[in-house]
């Protein structure tokens, strides 16, 4: 996510998630929190992690 934030314009987010497969017989995932979240700074356009 750092790479793609990098190469993205100021101000994009993206967010790292803990996911499980479904045992419902369906193809889904279930989710199971937000390990990670990052934003490229506007003033710096360095990558700020929030955890």
């Amino acid at each position: 996510m750092r790479r793609e934030l990098e190469g993205a314009a100021p101000g994009a987010r993206g967010k790292v998630r803990r996911v499980a497969v479904s045992l419902s017989g369906r193809v889904e995932y279930l989710e199971l929190g937000v390990v990670v979240e990052g934003r490229r700074d506007a003033l710096t356009g360095g990558v700020v992690w929030v955890l």
